[in-house]
C-alpha cells in the first residue's frame, strides 16, 4: 500500500518552496510576468474594440495563480504516486524549449511539443541524453492537470469577437485564453551507500516507481527525494459553434483522453523500449490532432451566433452594466422592447433611447425557447450588450484554420526562404 498521508503532507510542505526559493522563484515569477503581459493584451484589445474591457487583467492573473497552485498539488500527486523521477528525464531542456516556442507563438507554449522534440532528438541521435519514458510521462501528467484546469476555469477569460469563417461569413464567437503558472513537487534519485543514519524515510511498495530511471538499475540502494519545480500551462482556443462553457467541456474531455493515453504509452515504454518511439511521436502528433479536430469542428460547424429569424441575439454582456445587472447572457434573444418588436441592433438602440426609464424587454432563451420579461430600474444610457454581427459588420479576427505546428512550420519555411534569398544576392 502507498503511504498516501505521509506523501501528501510531504509534498504540501515542499510546494511553497517553488515560489520562494531563488533557484525556482525566478522562473516562476517570470512566468507570472509573461502571463500578466498576455492578460493585459487581452484587456487592451477588448478596450480597442468595444471601448471598455470585459476582462480585468489583474483578476484574470490572480485567478490563474490560484488555479495554478491547485493544479500544482494535483500534478505533484500524480508525479509522486506514480513515481516519475526527474533524474535523467531531460526536464532541464523542457521549460527553456517551451519558452522559446512561446516566443514564436504563445500557443506553442505546450510541453507536448517541447517534450516530443527533445525525445525524438534523443531517439535519433542520442542527444540530449534523456529518459524518454520519464519525460513523456511528465508531459502526460501535466496535460491531465491542464484538462482539469480547462474544465474548471478555461472560460474565465473569454473575449467576444466577430470572426470571418472559411465560408467568408462574419459570425459571432469567443476567443479563450488562460495561463497557469504552476509550482510542482517532483522526484529525483540519489545514490546513498549507507542509509543507516537517515531518518524520516517513507517506505514504498516494491512495484514503485512505475518509471524507473536507467541509473537505478545499477544502484540498488537508490533513494528518491522530493524537490520543488516550476511549470507553466496555457490554453488558447476559440468558440463559434457553442458557448465558451460548452467549448471548455469539449476541450477538456478531448485533452483528458489524449493525456491518459500518452501517460499509458510512457509507462509502457519504460518496460518495453521500442514503445518509446510511440510515446515520443504521440506526444506532439496526438496533441496536434486534438487541436486540429477541435478547430475543424469550429470551422466547419454551423455558427451558433448569427442573427436569428426574429429578434436580436446577445453575443455577450459587459460586466457592471445594466444588462449584466438584470441577468442578460450569451444566447438570449431580445424579442421586444417596451412592447415594440426589435429585429436589428439599430432598432434595439433606438428603442432604448426612446424609453430610457421603465425599460422592459421580452427575452427568449436560444436553447430552450422559454421566454421571460426583464425590467430595468432607473435611467439606461447604455445597455452594455454586444449583439451578434449583422450584415455589413467587419470581422475582428480572420479564422485561417491554422494549428500551432502548422504555424511553426510556416515560420520556419519563411525564415529559410529569406536566408536563401540573402545568400543568392551575395
Amino acid at each position: 500500500m502507498i503511504p498516501v498521508k505521509e506523501l501528501t503532507l510531504s509534498l504540501l510542505r515542499l510546494l511553497p518552496l517553488a515560489i520562494i526559493e531563488p533557484s525556482t522563484a525566478i522562473v516562476f515569477w517570470m512566468i507570472v510576468f509573461l502571463s500578466a503581459i498576455q492578460y493585459k493584451k487581452v484587456a487592451a484589445n477588448e478596450a480597442r474594440i468595444y471601448g471598455m474591457s470585459k476582462n480585468n487583467s489583474m483578476e484574470a492573473l490572480v485567478s490563474g495563480l490560484f488555479y495554478g497552485l491547485a493544479g500544482g498539488v494535483v500534478a505533484s500527486a500524480f508525479l509522486v504516486f506514480i513515481g516519475v523521477s526527474l533524474t535523467g528525464s531531460g526536464v532541464a531542456y523542457l521549460l527553456p524549449l517551451a519558452l522559446l516556442l512561446y516566443m514564436v507563438n504563445p500557443r506553442l507554449m505546450c510541453f507536448s511539443y517541447a517534450g516530443g522534440l527533445i525525445s525524438i532528438m534523443n531517439l535519433v541521435s542520442g542527444f540530449p541524453r534523456v529518459s524518454v519514458p520519464g519525460l513523456m510521462a511528465l508531459v502526460g501528467i501535466l496535460h491531465i492537470t491542464e484538462s482539469i484546469l480547462i474544465r474548471l476555469s478555461g472560460q474565465g477569460c473569454s473575449t467576444p469577437l466577430y470572426l470571418r469563417n472559411k465560408a467568408g461569413r462574419v459570425v459571432g464567437g469567443f476567443g479563450l485564453q488562460r495561463f497557469w503558472p504552476m509550482p510542482l513537487v517532483a522526484l529525483v534519485m540519489l545514490v546513498v551507500p549507507d542509509m543507516t543514519g537517515i531518518t524520516g524515510l517513507i517506505h514504498m511498495p516494491d512495484w514503485w516507481p512505475l518509471i524507473r530511471p536507467e541509473e537505478a538499475a545499477h544502484a540498488p540502494d537508490a533513494l528518491f527525494v522530493m524537490v520543488p519545480l516550476v511549470a507553466a500551462l496555457g490554453y488558447s482556443d476559440f468558440a463559434v459553434t457553442c458557448t465558451p462553457a460548452r467549448k471548455v467541456r469539449r476541450a477538456s474531455t478531448a485533452l483528458a483522453l489524449y493525456s491518459v493515453t500518452l501517460l499509458g504509452a510512457a509507462v509502457a515504454s519504460s518496460f518495453y523500449r521500442p514503445l518509446q518511439w510511440v510515446a515520443a511521436l504521440f506526444g506532439p502528433i496526438g496533441h496536434e490532432a486534438v487541436v486540429m479536430l477541435a478547430g475543424k469542428r469550429e470551422l466547419s460547424g454551423e455558427s451558433a451566433f448569427v442573427p436569428p429569424a426574429r429578434g436580436v441575439m446577445v453575443l455577450d454582456v459587459m460586466p457592471n452594466t445594466p444588462a449584466a445587472g438584470v441577468g442578460l447572457k450569451t444566447g438570449d434573444i431580445i424579442i421586444e422592447v417596451s412592447g415594440a418588436p426589435v429585429n436589428s441592433r439599430t432598432e434595439l438602440m433606438d428603442m432604448v433611447a426612446k424609453t430610457p426609464v421603465f425599460l422592459e424587454m421580452l427575452v427568449e432563451d436560444m436553447h430552450s425557447g422559454s421566454r421571460r420579461e426583464v425590467r430595468f430600474r432607473g435611467v439606461v444610457d447604455d445597455l452594455g450588450v454586444i449583439t451578434v454581427p449583422e450584415e455589413g459588420d467587419d470581422p475582428h479576427v480572420e479564422i485561417r484554420g491554422s494549428t500551432p505546428m502548422k504555424g511553426l512550420l510556416r515560420r520556419l519555411v519563411g525564415t529559410l526562404k529569406a536566408v536563401k534569398g540573402r545568400l543568392s544576392r551575395r
